[in-house]
């Protein structure tokens, strides 16, 4: 799905409007009662909804919110500006219809308390959502500050008041959401770490919105399970492995085997036809041992071949001047893209030149330290996309950002923002996985921008599956091999 800017926002409900011979009266209709239900599936009973509404269509959005708890008798209060000289028209029409009824339970803003902020059990923010563009007036800031002292379960609609959807803000002064209810589309400073304290846990709202043909974004687009679903090949029952390739992860040393092994592994579970591991002789016994069904090769006897295909390479390598030269090699004589984490990449910061050896649409994986390694300090997550974005297309390669909400960076300027994982992927290990799995796909013939954007959304997937049963904090890179499994079972059954 992509990634709307304010003004594409406007325009997709515009077409949609349009499209199904609706209104735009009839769209927050729509989305207003997608959110209740979503907040009436969670409630307690007993429980009581403070909703805070501003004068735009985000506030129309609450109060259509607010007027289906009244009627499904879920004691709730509306708080509004007193100073409503600047109201929409769709503001204006659901403010009507919930006078009508339920002229008791409106209040104003300053009527919020902070003997009512200790009592309250769930506060709605419907105040600003995708409608803020610049610095909050002096009113809002002050209800926001008192919102934000509550101790009730904080739910923001679209986006946390003071955020912009694509502009950068100063924190001061934004709604700390404990979950955002995302509606119809996802926007950009929802899925950067600079904001996602509040932001909270994010929860995608259907609400019909249909895209115009040809529709793109400047931001990019989500990975998500229909997505993948579109790139995932199931296999026939008549296939055999000589049809899904090979894969050669290039690595390890004395002190690092165990990273070498769970790319290794990472690559036999994610389906390739052949996994070579391609390391030291002091690797041998373990990868051996511990990877049975992989092909080991010494890197020295192997320095010499040209023409294996896919190469994995970094897990555990190494810096030093035997790796140095590896590396430079295999870059200099690989006809095919190749996948690059970890210490390749340490090299590559070392050494600039190797830049332009990088074969096309090879793939780099860097975390943010690996990043800044390679192309200097960036001061935020937004600086860090912007120079990937001018890597990919001067080098004509694939740069995954690595972290949450994972960003795979394409030559032709796509972005795609990864929604699976957690945080148990903040472990070493995790990447060498990654590693595994992407080189795994390349060998099975799916192309690199495919390899990337499905390998990383299988790695981030399994962490959270493995994750119900042995918990956020206990999960290691081992347990997310295992879990792949899992995730191909889920893809097999879509």
């Amino acid at each position: 799905m992509w990634i709307l800017s304010y003004q594409q926002l406007l325009d997709v409900e515009q077409f949609t409007a349009s499209q199904q011979s609706t209104t735009l009266s009839q769209l927050m209709e729509r989305a207003g009662r997608a959110c209740f239900e979503v907040l009436l599936r969670n409630i307690q009973p007993g429980c009581r909804v403070h909703v805070f509404c501003g004068s735009g269509n985000n506030g129309g959005d609450g109060l259509v919110v607010a007027r289906h708890l009244l009627e499904n008798e879920v004691p709730c209060f509306v708080y509004l500006n007193a100073d409503r000289t600047h109201c929409s028209d769709l503001f204006e029409e659901q403010l009507s219809l919930i006078q009508m009824d339920f002229p008791k339970f409106i209040m104003k803003w300053e009527d919020f308390t902070s003997e009512i902020t200790n009592s309250c059990d769930i506060l709605v923010d419907a105040l600003l959502g995708a409608g803020c563009t610049g610095p909050l007036r002096s009113g809002l800031q002050e209800i926001i500050f008192l919102m934000n002292q509550s101790q009730g379960i904080k739910v923001s609609l679209d986006l946390p008041s003071g955020l912009s959807v694509d502009a950068h803000m100063s924190v001061e002064g934004i709604f700390k959401a404990e979950y955002t209810l995302v509606l119809g589309a996802w926007k950009r400073n929802l899925l950067h770490p600079e904001y996602a304290e509040y932001c909270g846990t994010l929860i995608f709202v259907p609400i019909g919105l249909e895209f115009p043909e040809g529709l793109r974004s400047i931001y990019g687009c989500t990975v998500d399970t229909e997505s993948v679903r579109s790139i995932y090949r199931s296999r026939s029952n008549f296939s055999h492995k000589g049809d899904y390739g090979k894969s050669f992860l290039i690595g390890g040393s004395l002190s690092m085997c165990g990273a070498l092994l769970l790319a290794v592994r990472a690559s036999l579970r994610s389906g390739s036809g052949y996994t070579y591991a391609v390391g030291p002789d002091e690797c041998r016994v373990v990868l051996q041992t511990a990877a049975p069904e992989a092909i080991f090769l010494d890197k020295d006897d192997f320095e010499a071949d040209q023409v294996h295909q896919v190469f994995g390479i970094g897990p555990g390598m190494g810096t030093g001047a035997e790796s140095l030269a590896l590396l430079r090699h295999l870059l200099q004589n690989s006809c095919f893209p190749v996948v690059l984490d970890a210490d390749a990449l340490n090299l590559i910061g070392q050494n600039r030149e190797l830049m332009e050896l990088i074969p096309p649409m090879s793939i780099l994986t860097p975390h943010p330290k690996e990043f800044d390694r390679l192309f200097g300090l960036h001061a935020s997550s937004f600086a860090r996309l912007d120079t990937a974005l001018q890597i990919a297309k001067k080098n004509k390669i694939i740069v995954v950002v690595k972290g949450h909400r994972t960003q795979i960076v394409c030559p032709d300027g796509n972005i795609y923002y990864n929604l699976s994982g957690n945080a148990a992927l903040a472990k070493a290990g995790s990447g060498d996985v990654l590693t595994g799995v992407i080189t795994s796909l390349m060998a099975q013939n799916y192309d690199p921008i495919q390899a990337a954007v499905l390998g990383v959304w299988i790695h981030g997937r399994s962490a959270e599956l493995v994750s119900l049963t042995k918990g956020i904090e206990s999960v290691v890179a081992s347990d997310i091999i295992e879990g792949l499994c899992l995730v191909y079972s889920e893809l097999n059954a879509l």
